[in-house]
């Protein structure tokens, strides 16, 4: 564990120490097998704190955001590590065929109800040999839920409510995730 990059993440999300723990061991793991190349675009860009952060730790990098929330785009565009921020869905990337040379998207696609669109739009926005870097939770997440703490409530309702106020549609599992990309030109490699 890094505890500096645990440590940032416990500044950046005071109030969301999980969140704060999860993230520091999907960006340690990030930084160790990625270095950004070229022009990215953030999927998902949310207000760029986590961007932030990743962008500390690698080489700078030449960034659109994307995010269907004008509030987060707002803070976004605030931090100045964006050439150009949108606000839109991943669905409809407002940008032209072949422009980025990766796609960055921590922990957003399982949020998205439709992602077959969506994956349709990064493989048009992706420059041949381009990457599709994301981590997303996948079918062990909700395993790893105890669930509910008061006797009179199920496992399953449990889960189901924390799937709904974390807005997660998806927990997709390897070979989905290779078929899913499979169909836009795109394969998972780790």
């Amino acid at each position: 564990m890094d505890d500096d990059l645990l440590r940032r993440f416990v500044e950046t999300y005071p109030s969301q120490p999980a969140t704060a723990f999860l993230r520091s061991i999907e960006i340690a793991a990030l930084i160790e097998n990625w270095a950004p190349q070229g022009r990215g675009l953030d999927l998902g860009c949310g207000d760029a704190k986590l961007t932030r952060i990743i962008s500390e730790r690698t080489v700078p990098m030449q960034l659109v955001g994307l995010d269907p929330d004008p509030l987060e785009t707002r803070a976004a565009i605030a931090t100045g590590l964006y050439e150009t921020v949108h606000t839109a869905p991943g669905d409809a990337i407002p940008e032209p065929d072949r422009s980025f040379d990766y796609v960055l998207s921590n922990s957003v696609l399982e949020h998205i109800p439709d992602l077959t669109s969506v994956i349709a739009e990064v493989s048009r926005v992706l420059r041949p040999g381009g990457e599709f870097i994301f981590s997303v939770p996948t079918v062990g997440f909700r395993s790893n839920m105890f669930g509910a703490l008061v006797p009179w409530k199920s496992r399953e309702d449990y889960l189901g409510a924390l799937d709904r106020r974390l807005a997660h549609f998806h927990y997709l599992d390897r070979d989905q995730w290779k078929a899913l990309l499979g169909r836009h030109a795109m394969r998972v490699e780790t």
